[in-house]
């Protein structure tokens, strides 16, 4: 055997001689043992005991300086392959340099990859911050959300306007020079007269400033109703506000409020649930 076990069944031991044996390790069970309470003479030397950074050599290594009044050959009891007495050896050096150098090396690299690791995660949010807030937004995960300080401005800091202005031909007048000589004195506003190209699609053009826009100002009259482009730019921009959670057309009524059987489904059921504006209000431009 390379390890002993405890002493059984001889309680009135009173001397063990265990060198030159073949014992590398002295088991847990036999050094918490009090079989051999009463031994007075205790031989160890001549054995290849086992030293390295581990339990075993530190409980070889206690043993050994707890019971040395009984240990004959304490001066000959030495590690496999060295001439030292062990009880001489400091704990640090059962390691030996290799050993700690390796322990070292792998701290070393767990530090290290966890340090790239974080650093590519700070650079990969300050070079995409603003995609990562919008989808924070946009999936509901609110403590990520306010853990990030995104605002409402971060979310639209893409945006190119701050309102698509829709409205019809017949509303020309009103909007031209109207309301938007007032919008325009705090706000950024984008009408079709001015800012679509032309010789593109409507169609392509309604999405894409509309998709450029913070809000989009929907001016509703009867006219407006009967309008292809309008009732599409309405539809456009609320599917534009459920796809990012948030609230992103405003209603403004202009003239007489048009009657709801004339309105497409989603506007009937977007003004269910949505304040809008009339034109005229005393508090209209509060």
């Amino acid at each position: 055997r390379s390890e002993v076990d405890i002493v059984q069944d001889f309680p009135h031991l009173a001397s063990l001689n265990l060198s030159h044996n073949h014992l590398e390790s002295l088991s847990e069970d036999f050094i918490n043992s009090s079989s051999y309470s009463n031994i007075s003479s205790l031989s160890l030397s001549g054995n290849p005991w086992k030293c390295g950074c581990d339990d075993t050599t530190e409980r070889m290594y206690t043993f050994l300086l707890t019971k040395e009044h009984i240990l004959k050959d304490l001066k000959q009891i030495t590690c496999n392959g060295s001439t030292q007495p062990l009880n001489t050896i400091r704990r640090t050096d059962f390691c030996s340099t290799s050993t700690v150098n390796q322990h070292l090396m792998v701290g070393i690299i767990i530090l290290g990859s966890l340090g790239i690791l974080f650093g590519l995660l700070v650079i990969m949010y300050y070079k995409y911050q603003n995609e990562i807030k919008v989808w924070l937004f946009t999936h509901e995960m609110l403590w990520l959300f306010k853990l990030c300080w995104v605002t409402q401005e971060d979310i639209d800091s893409d945006k190119v306007y701050d309102a698509f202005l829709s409205y019809t031909e017949q509303d020309y007048g009103f909007v031209v020079h109207t309301l938007l000589p007032e919008l325009e004195k705090s706000f950024k506003i984008c009408h079709h007269a001015r800012d679509f190209i032309g010789g593109e699609w409507i169609a392509d053009q309604i999405y894409q400033k509309v998709h450029q826009s913070r809000r989009t100002i929907i001016v509703l009259t009867e006219e407006f109703l009967n309008s292809i482009y309008g009732i599409h730019e309405f539809r456009t921009a609320h599917a534009q506000s459920i796809a990012d959670n948030r609230a992103r057309v405003i209603i403004l009524i202009y003239g007489d409020m048009p009657p709801q059987e004339a309105m497409p489904e989603k506007m009937k059921t977007y003004m269910s649930m949505n304040t809008y504006i009339k034109w005229g209000d005393k508090w209209f431009w509060d």
